[in-house]
Formats: structure tokens, sequence, C-alpha cells
């Protein structure tokens, strides 16, 4: 696993590391190795039953700094690929700092697409940009599409998460659909809209 964030405070990374372990220990039968890049600190330990439940409870002790992010590696078989699960637990790690999260654990496996955006940095914003480029200048459009996808295409709830009327989500709907030549709302969800707009969530691309 990977644990840094809170600014990069040596300080509050190690404090980090000790809640940790202050978690873990009642359950390890082995030592942790322990490691650092920067201002990561890396650690190697088997893998555990409830792994990810203990780990979300030291990420939320009060001695947490705001901004700890722990990145989780898949496990491995073997010692000697150990360095594959640190590459992808620092990874994560990245990935929850730059979405803005705080005191939580995050795996691997949940923000793979995530990792792909920010290792290709340049095709992230090709594809951002060629994605919302007929939004350009229509901030409130790009809003709507959001709270569209994140409500599962309700226009109902929408509109509740806007504070506008329903009618007025649908007429924004119906002009993204025009702008983005769309036969109708249910088709933004596309891949490369929906990866464009998590390209923005990570400051890979800033919205047109």
């Amino acid at each position: 696993m990977a644990v840094g964030g809170a600014g990069d405070d040596p300080l509050q990374v190690a404090r980090a590391q000790r809640e940790i372990v202050d978690v873990l220990r009642p359950r390890l039968r082995s030592r942790i190795l322990v490691g650092s890049k920067d201002a990561t600190i890396l650690l190697v330990l088997p893998d555990l039953p409830g792994l990810g439940d203990m780990l979300s409870r030291a990420a939320r002790r009060p001695g947490m700094a705001a901004g700890t992010v722990i990145g989780l590696g898949e496990p491995r078989d073997r010692l000697g690929e150990a360095a594959a699960s640190c590459r992808e637990a620092v990874a994560a790690l990245e990935a929850g700092r730059r979405a803005g999260l705080d005191r939580v654990v995050v795996p691997f496996d949940q923000v793979i697409a995530d990792v792909m955006l920010i290792d290709n940095p340049l095709d992230a914003r090709r594809l951002a940009a060629r994605a919302l480029q007929p939004l350009a200048g229509q901030g409130q459009l790009v809003d709507t599409v959001r709270a569209y996808l994140a409500t599962g295409l309700s226009v109902r709830r929408t509109a509740e998460r806007l504070e506008v009327h329903e009618n007025t989500v649908s007429y924004r709907l119906r002009r993204v659909s025009s702008l983005l030549d769309l036969a109708g709302p249910e088709q933004l969800i596309r891949a490369d809209l929906l990866l464009a707009l998590r390209a923005v969530d990570l400051g890979l691309y800033a919205a047109p």
C-alpha cells in the first residue's frame, strides 16, 4: 500500500503510518516492510481478510491529517512481485489525490480508468477536447450533463440537484443532444464523454 497526501508533510505522513500499523498490528503474524518514494510511504504486508475495512477504519482515525489517502495495490502471491503491487498502490494514491479524496482507501482496481488517464495526459487532453469542444462556453450544459449522468439519467433528480425546473433540464438536454449530434440524451452514456468529464475531474483538462 502507499500512504500520502496531507500536503506531503513528512510528519503527517509518518503519523498516518503509525495509525495504520496500530490498526493492523493485532491481526498481523509477520513484519511489515516499510519504504518510501519521495513523500509517499510504502508498506508491504501479507494480504489479510478484511484488509480494506481495517484500512478504512485507520483512515478515519482522529490522528489522520486531512487530505491523507491510502492507495492499495492488488495482492501478489510472491514477495518478488511486490514491486508491481507497490506501483499500483502509488498510482491509486495519485488518482485519489487528484480526485480530491480525503482520508479514504483507494483500491487500484477501482481507479484503473483514472490511472490510464493520468498516465497518458496528452491523450486524455485530446480526448477531452474532442468530446467537450461542442459545449465550449456553455458551462450550464456541462453541469447539466454531469448531474444527469450522476443521477442515473433522471430529469427530476437532475433538476433537484441543480435547483432548476424540470423543463429547464429537458431543454438543456435537448440542446446538448443537438450540439453533440445525438439522437437523444440517453446516448450521453458514451465512453469518450465519460472519460472526458473524468479527465476534467482529475485536473488533466480545463473544461471549455
